[in-house]
């Protein structure tokens, strides 16, 4: 028997709406309408199993502007995946399920991200124009056009993308997936009249594969310049993958280099306490009314940014933490307090983001600490400090009229990554970059990259064209044990790092930890205060 060839678009809505049964559709795989299924039921285990994946995933994309598509496991055995519009329900067929769950979660949220991204991106309005218009030219040319491929490309890689933020790490397993659900089917693998072969579906997948790879890397180094106090040259980032991906926490992260670009207006006194998921603390500018009005315009574009986020998830409380800082540097206290006390502590779902609502007590501390309630203040910040927050620690000390230790401000002692005889300096003497890796963010950045699968560490370059100057980050993997030599690395504690190294300049607290930095040094930590990555960073113009 022979059977069509794995699925090139899920039809999606053309409109956050309802859709017609009339819209033609083309399934995960597809066996010439034949319909066929081997049992009533399907196993619960495995079917709770895909659901936890999937709502992973849907976390991780953070966009309910649109209806969530419900999944369901099916015992069919015909199509592996399909949307029915009818339902607005994903079906997920046992049988697929059964070919790849050797390859582990991965290989599911692959799957299911891959059809998320075609909904999501709605590549479903060219055949909905094709069907209105099917009786002029133009209906007619579109037809023909085969750019079922672009779309297939785009869910790849964007579908990769969705994956990575959700915590699944699947670049090395997709060409074993798709053969796995060919066989699987009995797929035949040449080329049809409708599809592409096994072997050029693969193809296509590993340019896919190499996309998504840059992807991940542009979103990296956003992150590192956001860090580092580059808050021009990581919104350009945000901004590039903005343009091809929208989720809320790109757009909070983008908000937040608004709300840290305005932070530097003001001055110590207005600044008493760290503010929870703040980078830097230091005041540089000679202020006047034009400054002060800058400030207030980042702050308030901030906020913009921040409800763009909160209008695709509305629950997503890093944003309304970040929009109540906002209020606080706005002056504007009673708001961020309501947005404190009503909408963050009192957040029914709150176990997803239990970092942020203890960031929200350092942030509780600050207001009523403002409002003249020293006492409520000091039990806010203890509350935070007991559970290991770096600012709720440091800002209880402030409180406590206890000055932090300061740091070893001398950049010799501090660690540097090193392996093989390669250090960032040396980078920055050769710049060796990969030209295939590379990437124009806009008129101003450009990106470059030196990583390889077979070396620990990853180095990025940014380089502004106006005058030649570059941000270079060397951090290793997560999967190394790279140390310095004063054996910090991988797997070190915030306790072993400030006996070597002192109290770091800056602490942002993220979602799911915190990000140590140094004069010189990253370092990542995880929600208990381990590190997971770590290396050096410096600035310097390009000769």
């Amino acid at each position: 028997m022979k059977f069509s060839f794995y699925k090139i678009l899920i039809i999606c809505p053309l409109i956050c709406q309802a859709q017609s049964s009339n819209i033609s559709t083309l399934s995960f795989l597809e066996t010439n309408g034949k319909e066929s299924f081997r049992r009533s039921r399907v196993d619960p285990e495995k079917s709770e199993k895909v659901r936890t994946i999937y709502y992973k995933l849907i976390a991780a994309k953070g966009d309910f502007r649109c209806p969530i598509p419900k999944l369901e496991m099916t015992s069919g055995e015909s199509k592996a995946v399909e949307i029915n519009y009818d339902k607005l329900q994903i079906d997920f067929e046992e049988k697929a399920y059964d070919a790849i769950v050797k390859f582990g979660d991965e290989a599911i949220a692959f799957i299911l991200a891959h059809e998320l991204t075609h909904y999501f991106e709605k590549h479903a309005w060219k055949n909905e124009f094709v069907k209105t218009f099917a009786d002029l030219p133009i209906g007619n040319r579109l037809r023909n056009t085969e750019d079922q491929i672009i779309n297939e490309t785009q869910a790849d890689y964007l579908g990769g993308f969705l994956a990575h933020t959700s915590g699944y790490q699947l670049t090395s397993k997709i060409s074993d997936i798709l053969r796995a659900l060919y066989e699987a089917y009995e797929i035949d693998s040449t080329a049809s009249e409708k599809y592409p072969s096994l072997e050029d579906r693969i193809r296509l997948t590993n340019r896919s594969t190499e996309k998504l790879q840059l992807f991940i890397d542009l979103h990296e180094m956003a992150n590192y310049l956001l860090l580092t106090g580059r808050y021009q040259e990581a919104a350009a980032y945000y901004n590039y993958i903005i343009m091809r991906y929208q989720s809320s926490k790109l757009y909070n992260n983008l908000a937040l280099c608004n709300v840290l670009q305005a932070k530097q207006f003001f001055n110590s006194k207005e600044l008493k306490f760290e503010f929870p998921l703040e980078l830097d603390n230091e005041s540089i500018f000679e202020r006047d009314a034009s400054t002060l009005q800058r400030r207030d315009s980042l702050l308030k574009s901030a906020i913009t940014i921040f409800d763009i986020a909160l209008s695709m998830d509305p629950e997503y409380l890093p944003a309304k933490l970040n929009k109540a800082i906002c209020h606080c540097l706005l002056n504007q206290y009673e708001r961020a307090k309501y947005l404190c006390e009503q909408e963050i502590a009192t957040a029914v779902d709150s176990g997803k983001f239990g970092k942020t609502i203890i960031d929200n007590k350092v942030l509780l501390g600050i207001i009523y600490d403002h409002n003249g309630n020293s006492t409520k203040a000091k039990s806010y910040f203890k509350s935070a400090a007991d559970k290991g927050n770096a600012t709720g620690i440091h800002n209880l000390m402030i409180a406590n009229k206890v000055l932090p230790l300061q740091t070893t401000k001398n950049v010799t002692q501090e660690g540097k990554l090193e392996y093989g005889g390669m250090t960032l300096a040396k980078y920055m003497q050769e710049s060796p970059f990969d030209s295939i890796k590379t990437m124009e963010i806009n008129s101003l950045y450009s990106f470059y990259q030196s990583a390889s699968d077979t070396i620990p560490y990853n180095v990025y370059f940014n380089l502004r064209t106006s005058d030649d100057m570059v941000n270079y980050f060397m951090l290793s993997k997560e999967s190394s044990d790279l140390k310095s030599k004063n054996n910090i690395g991988n797997g070190s504690t915030s306790v072993q790092i400030t006996k070597v190294y002192g109290q770091p300049d800056n602490i942002t607290e993220t979602v799911n930890g915190s990000a140590w930095i140094y004069k010189s040094m990253i370092f990542i930590l995880d929600k208990n205060n381990i590190v997971k990555r770590w290396g050096n960073y410096v600035t310097k113009q390009f000769l």
